[in-house]
């Protein structure tokens, strides 16, 4: 019987997944849930309406996920190694609800700095090991094989699987993955991932951007906003004030132009030698919906895979299935 496979990106905006069929995002986003000490605690009247918020407890903590949790004053959204330690085990379970099943084996990315450090194989030991079974609201989970890539590698083993790409695998090829935080760029010798040239471009993602649009907004408006909400603005392109919706997309368009330009001239100038010996540069994650279409005519050898953001995922979930189907035969 085929192993029951699933990947879960955990980025620094959203989480991604991808079970082989279907996509499904939500924020990387927690958030507490308690009451205060005059409140006392936690109402469990079946007639309750605060029994239909989803609750999670974790460790003997209770927890909101995703959605609702961004939308709570103590929303927690960094990503530091002690963030994805202790909150993985709250998206691969709000993952199982969403698939409907406990996966055998889950994928994970953990970003490219963290992945080639010298520190690297303790964290992910510890990482599989706070993974692979947890309990949450009195369910065990246990998962038999987790299994943790570099963010970058999906995005190529993702691209490879096009037949416009499949004679890329004895090739040199670069990667620019473009996430919320972290611009990772992989270089690919030959099929072999390599830490020569590869690196990590620490608060120059989309989040970049947004700060950017951060600053106009308090400029202009006189209004703080924190991360998570600036990047609705940026989707959205507008902005509710009182009750008054004020159109951005002017503003936002200039923004994201600037970056692009700035993107550009950056991978260029730290790589200029490498992007003239690659074959093809591929350019995914979230951001390379904002930079499509201002890549310069002479880059005509750009490669942006479909749905971009979900192509770390997709690749986890391709090599874990070969990796899992290649342990059944053995």
């Amino acid at each position: 019987m085929a192993a029951k496979v699933v990947s879960v990106d955990i980025g620094y905006g959203d989480v991604k997944i991808f079970d082989g069929k279907n996509q499904y995002k939500m924020p990387t986003a927690i958030a507490p849930y308690s009451f205060s000490a005059f409140m006392g605690s936690i109402n469990h009247d079946k007639n309750s309406p605060y029994n239909k918020e989803n609750i999670y407890t974790l460790d003997g903590k209770d927890y909101l996920i995703g959605e609702r949790a961004l939308q709570d004053v103590y929303c927690k959204t960094t990503r530091s190694d002690n963030f994805v330690l202790k909150y993985t085990p709250l998206f691969i379970y709000k993952t199982i609800e969403l698939i409907g099943y406990i996966p055998d084996s889950v994928a994970l990315g953990i970003p490219l700095v963290k992945y080639i450090a010298s520190d690297s194989e303790s964290f992910k030991e510890k990482y599989r090991e706070r993974v692979s079974k947890f309990i949450i609201n009195k369910q065990i989970i246990s998962i038999d094989n987790i299994e943790i890539y570099a963010q970058g590698h999906g995005i190529y083993i993702d691209s490879l699987m096009k037949d416009e790409n499949k004679d890329l695998g004895d090739k040199s090829v670069l990667v620019v993955d473009i996430g919320f935080n972290t611009i990772d760029i992989l270089w690919v010798i030959n099929g072999t991932p390599t830490r020569k040239n590869s690196t990590t471009l620490v608060n120059k993602g989309v989040v970049a951007i947004i700060k950017d649009l951060q600053e106009y907004i308090k400029n202009n408006h006189d209004i703080d906003l924190s991360e998570q909400v600036a990047k609705d603005i940026l989707i959205e392109k507008k902005i509710e004030i009182y009750g008054h919706k004020i159109d951005l997309t002017g503003i936002i368009q200039d923004l994201i132009e600037d970056y692009a330009s700035w993107l550009v001239e950056e991978i260029e100038g730290r790589m200029k030698d490498t992007m003239q010996r690659v074959s093809k540069v591929i350019i995914a994650g979230g951001g390379a919906y904002y930079v499509k279409n201002f890549i310069p005519d002479k880059y005509n050898f750009i490669y942006i895979p479909e749905i971009p953001e979900f192509s770390n995922a997709r690749g986890y979930y391709a090599l874990s299935l070969w990796n899992n189907q290649n342990a059944d035969g053995e």
